[in-house]
């Protein structure tokens, strides 16, 4: 099966996928919208999408589209599955914690580690997925800017730990709905 889910490998949805469908296909895509939409269109068998987070709360942007919009159809909930989310910051190769004035992740990333990056005097710059954010501060290779994600997409890209368990609450646990086209069986 082909499995999509929103992001780039190593992010968190990634390994939510890996976790659940280990032999299948992950497919990555560019957003909420075109991952429902691959749905819709057949391109992939389920999705798999984060709905909630213990520390920030529903994921509306997945919940306002799992009863069905204008011009697709309905999914419905097949199974979920639950991941325990441990951000780092991440800095290219000789920077350190003092050097970091901005941070990249997804937005929802940002927003469970906000008052710990606050008290770090770090900025944040929201990108569309935290593995992105990831192979972004690493091309850009500026000692002024960390990625917060998962630490295996920062050692994939060559990027260092400069801080682990980044996040505003020790319990930081998202919930995925593993989703298919139409209505229950």
């Amino acid at each position: 099966m082909r499995i999509g889910y929103q992001g780039e490998a190593h992010s968190y949805s990634h390994r939510a996928v890996g976790e659940i469908f280990p032999d299948d296909e992950p497919v990555g895509h560019p957003s909420f919208v075109a991952s429902f939409q691959a749905l819709d269109e057949g391109l992939v068998d389920r999705l798999v999408m984060p709905v909630e987070n213990s520390t920030t709360g529903s994921v509306l942007p997945v919940l306002d589209r799992l009863a069905g919009a204008e011009g697709r159809g309905p999914v419905s909930i097949r199974r979920e599955h639950l991941v325990e989310i441990r951000h780092a910051l991440l800095g290219v190769p000789g920077a350190s914690i003092d050097d970091v004035r901005f941070v990249k992740s997804h937005p929802e990333a940002l927003a469970q580690a906000e008052a710990t990056l606050n008290g770090l005097g770090i900025r944040p710059v929201p990108r569309h997925d935290t593995a992105g954010a990831v192979r972004e501060v690493a091309a850009d290779a500026d000692r002024a800017v960390a990625a917060l994600g998962p630490p295996e997409a920062g050692s994939l890209h060559g990027l260092n730990v400069l801080r682990e368990n980044t996040m505003d609450r020790d319990h930081n646990t998202t919930r995925f709905f593993v989703l298919a086209k139409g209505g229950t069986e």
